[in-house]
């Protein structure tokens, strides 16, 4: 029996080239890429003042539970970009974002808690949120915070810092949101 050395090569490059071809075709049609990618092209619409399209990218991954674009979804009611300025609606999208460590909800949701925008107007909240987001590298946050620190009282501020150590024993270090 003869063995032919390029027919043997050429189909091993052939069956490479097939594996290769599927393992990139599952990649690509793969969820995760998807939402990514999904969010990205929000942006780039945001980026480029076209707001209703940022929603339209923005929305069903909100729904989905994504912290990056429920932020960016309560952002846009927070500002009243493309809908209507809302801060009980902003409040909805950006509160399950910030209670997953999503830094920018936390300080947008701390200035509605300083506020009182679509919330009670509440500044131990708001010293809360804007310290996490500080904490999680959000430094935007520090005029909040000390905004809202300054109208603490003693008992505001002792619940302020109970607060903040119960949420940080409660969650994970930065980065867990997704």
């Amino acid at each position: 029996m003869r063995i032919d050395l390029h027919q043997t090569l050429q189909r091993h490059v052939t069956y490479g080239a097939l594996f290769c071809l599927s393992v990139w075709l599952t990649l690509l049609l793969s969820p995760v890429p998807a939402r990514a990618q999904n969010f990205e092209l929000g942006l780039e619409a945001f980026n480029a003042g076209d707001y209703d399209e940022a929603l339209s990218h923005w929305r069903p991954l909100s729904n989905q539970g994504d912290a990056k674009a429920q932020a960016a979804l309560g952002y846009l009611y927070f500002k009243g970009l493309g809908v209507a300025r809302d801060g009980a609606v902003a409040a909805r999208w950006l509160l399950p974002a910030a209670e997953r460590g999503q830094p920018t909800a936390q300080a947008l949701l701390g200035v509605l808690y300083l506020e009182g925008r679509g919330v009670e107007r509440d500044p131990a909240l708001a010293f809360m949120w804007c310290d996490l987001a500080m904490t999680y590298g959000f430094t935007d946050a520090l005029d909040c915070r000390d905004e809202a620190g300054g109208m603490l009282s003693l008992s505001e501020a002792e619940r302020a810092h109970h607060l903040i150590a119960q949420w940080l024993g409660a969650h994970p270090g930065p980065g867990h949101f997704k």
